[in-house]
Parts: structure tokens; sequence; C-alpha cells
């Protein structure tokens, strides 16, 4: 009765732990591109935090591509600018937990905005 104890108290805690450590995130990645649809390379993707107000940057890679580590759930932005672009924003992203969200972003030729 001892060993089932022991056995079932270590499953509840290893579930709890699991549980916890998954729990409430979800991932943001996408494309920044031109309007040709052109990979723009080493374009700086701001994520923000819009409950929290906390922010994280990435650069996009030579496909254009960007990720974000896991984020917990809750409402972003997501923003891209790159010299000889104009800054474009997207807002009201949802993040629901385990969702993979792609946000592609589409830089318009226009003034730099950093």
């Amino acid at each position: 009765m001892f060993r089932l104890k022991t056995l079932l108290s270590l499953a509840l805690i290893w579930f709890v732990h699991v549980g916890h450590t998954q729990q409430g995130r979800g991932t943001i990645s996408g494309a920044v591109t031109d309007q040709t649809g052109a990979a723009v390379k080493g374009a700086r993707v701001t994520l923000v935090n819009t409950n929290t107000n906390t922010s994280s940057s990435t650069v996009s890679n030579g496909d254009g591509y960007y990720t974000f580590p896991p984020q917990i759930v809750g409402n972003y932005e997501v923003s891209a600018e790159s010299a000889g672009f104009k800054k474009e924003i997207r807002r009201g992203i949802n993040l629901q937990v385990d969702q993979s969200a792609e946000i592609s972003l589409q830089l318009q030729l226009g003034a730099a905005s950093w």
C-alpha cells in the first residue's frame, strides 16, 4: 500500500509540474517581405505584450523569417522596420494557449522610421 501511495504521489507531482511548465504559452513567428514579396533580411521585429507593456525584439533572417520564443497568452502587437521602408505594425493579436500564430508583415517603401 505504501508503494502505491508513493507512486500516485509522484505521478501527481509530475502531472502538476508538466502542466504548469507548459501552461499559458504560444508562439509568434512570420515573414517580413517588401511590396514584391521579396524577403527583407535584417528587419528589426518588435513584439509588445499590450497587457503588460513588455517588449522584445529580434531580427529577420536571410529568408525574411523571424520567430519569438514561447510567450504567455495575451494581447500583442508586432512591428517591423528596416532602412528605406515605412514601419509596419500589426495590432490586435490575441495569442491563445498552444497557438502558433503566423504574423507576416509587408513593408512599404518610404522614409525609414529609425
